[in-house]
Formats: structure tokens, C-alpha cells, sequence
């Protein structure tokens, strides 16, 4: 009887735990599937724009300079009465910023996401609550983000959405994209890795007491004073260095190790929402395992 019982409350339990791991996965990536993939690509993009000019003012100039996903682009405010009109059709996607419920200091008034993601978000549909069905794609902005903040925190979340895409549109099958495979080892080329100075700001260095960054990664090592060093590497691309980003939501701390050339990323993971979603050892060791084994 207690087998039975103790059985029952497992299999009743599945279904959550099944729709937490999906979640938990999705968030850096999307819901790109091969047969969306040619869509896409034919499809116009409407970059939508809402009632703060920095963050205007910077996804335009980063879709400029850095989409390449889409041949063409429109721009769109949020309250526009095209929109409905885009909406009928089926040969446009949305470029969108979701604000997340971990983001209360950012001050733009944009789009909410059901599952909650704050950063870039490609749909196929445009409202102000994006719903999973609509989702294509999405990648993390930082918590925090001032008027000066805006542009590299673009481009960084734009240029992964583009590199996702385009692993999507050269992969053999949907298994090869699935949110299981992609979350545990995305398909990057982790020897790029080599010889690259690891870069982390320093109110994310979780390591304790006699932990040495450089030790572990095993190359060199470099802790930043100030969130403008970091930018500097998202706009300045330099071929040496990689770096340590970190994201939250209601549920998951989501963390990134990221090859400032091209901003691709190497490594992700996603821990509990508790996690003060800072770079430990254990991160670094991971991230090195995966170098070394190229």
C-alpha cells in the first residue's frame, strides 16, 4: 500500500517536474524549431520601441550594426496601430524587451513575459504579455541597467540571440536544438577558449577564502572593478578575453561565460532563484572542463 501510495504521489509530481526543467532550459535559448527557422529568415523584423529614448536610441543602432539574422527591418512603438495590422499576417517577427519581476530598478515600461525573462525577446506575435507560444528566442539582460547601460547590454543579448539562430539553421535535426542538449552543452567551439583571460566583475566573484580564480581556470585571471570594464569588452570584441554574466528571474539565477569576440557563448547553467548568482569555483571548474576536453 505505501509503494502504491508513494508511486502515485511521484508520477503526480512528474508533470511539474518536467515543466520547471523546460523552463529552466528555455530561458537562454527558445522554442526555435527547424521548420521555424526558413520562417524567420523570409520574415521582417519590427523592432519595437517603447517610452525610453536610451533604450531606443540603442537597439536600433545595435540591430544596424549587428542583426543579421533577418534581411530587413521596421520599427514600431509599442501603442502603434499598425501593430494590429502586422499582427494579422504571418511574415513578420518582433523584436521586444521583457522586463522581469527581478528588474524592479529598470524603468522602461515594456513588455511583461508569462514566463518570466527580462532581456530580448523574439516573438511572432506582439503584445504586451508575451506568452510561450508566441516566444521564438530569448537571451538575458542584466538586472540593473541605466541610461548609459543600455547599448552594450543590446548588443551582448542581441549578438547571442543571432548566434543561437544560427546554430538553429544549421543544425541536422530538432533534437539537436532541444532545450535538454543545448543547456547542457551548447554547441560552440570551446577551443576558442584557449589562452583567453577570464574576466569577472568583482561584486559577481563568488569564490571563498583561499579559492584562486587563476589556479582554477588554469590561465589568466582578472576580477573588474567597475561594470564599464565590462562593457568595454561587450563593444570593444577584443580576441583574448572571455567573461563571467550573470541574470535573474522569479525562479532561476542564470549564469553565462561569454567569448567577448563576437559575444558567443561557451558555458550556461541555471540554479535556484536563491543562488546570489555569482561566479564560484565550482562555475570555473566547469567552464575549464569544458575547454580541456577540446
Amino acid at each position: 500500500m505505501f509503494i502504491h501510495t508513494h508511486m502515485k504521489k511521484i508520477l503526480s509530481l512528474l508533470p511539474v517536474l518536467l515543466v520547471l526543467f523546460h523552463f529552466s532550459a528555455k530561458a537562454q535559448f527558445g522554442y526555435v524549431k527547424k521548420e521555424d527557422v526558413d520562417k524567420i529568415k523570409d520574415s521582417r523584423l519590427v523592432v519595437i520601441l517603447f517610452n525610453d529614448s536610451a533604450y531606443n536610441a540603442s537597439v536600433l543602432k545595435a540591430v544596424e550594426r549587428y542583426w543579421k539574422f533577418t534581411g530587413s527591418y521596421l520599427v514600431a512603438y509599442d501603442t502603434s496601430a499598425i501593430l494590429k495590422e502586422y499582427n494579422k499576417k504571418n511574415d513578420y517577427t518582433y523584436l521586444v524587451f521583457s522586463k522581469g519581476k527581478a528588474s524592479p530598478k529598470i524603468k522602461i515600461r515594456a513588455c511583461l513575459s508569462e514566463e518570466d525573462v527580462n532581456g530580448l525577446v523574439l516573438t511572432r506575435k506582439f503584445k504586451k504579455k508575451i506568452l510561450p507560444d508566441n516566444a521564438l528566442a530569448y537571451s538575458f539582460c542584466s538586472n540593473r541597467i541605466d541610461t548609459p547601460d543600455w547599448y552594450p547590454e543590446i548588443v551582448r543579448a542581441l549578438q547571442l540571440m543571432n548566434n543561437y539562430l544560427d546554430i538553429t539553421a544549421t543544425a541536422a535535426s530538432d533534437k539537436e536544438i532541444s532545450m535538454g542538449v543545448l543547456a547542457s552543452n551548447y554547441p560552440t567551439n570551446k577551443s576558442l577558449m584557449s589562452g583567453k583571460t577570464l574576466y569577472v566583475l568583482k561584486e559577481q566573484v563568488g569564490l571563498k577564502g583561499k579559492e584562486d580564480g587563476a589556479q582554477i581556470w588554469g590561465d589568466s585571471y582578472e576580477e573588474i572593478d567597475e561594470i564599464e570594464d565590462l562593457y568595454k569588452l561587450i563593444l570593444n570584441q577584443p580576441d583574448d578575453a572571455i567573461y563571467f554574466f550573470s541574470s535573474k528571474d522569479d525562479k532561476f539565477c542564470n549564469k553565462l561565460f561569454i567569448i567577448a569576440n563576437g559575444n558567443e557563448l561557451m558555458y550556461f547553467t541555471s540554479t535556484s532563484s536563491t543562488d546570489d548568482c555569482k561566479c564560484t569555483a565550482k562555475d570555473i571548474k566547469n567552464l575549464r572542463t569544458l575547454r580541456d576536453k577540446q
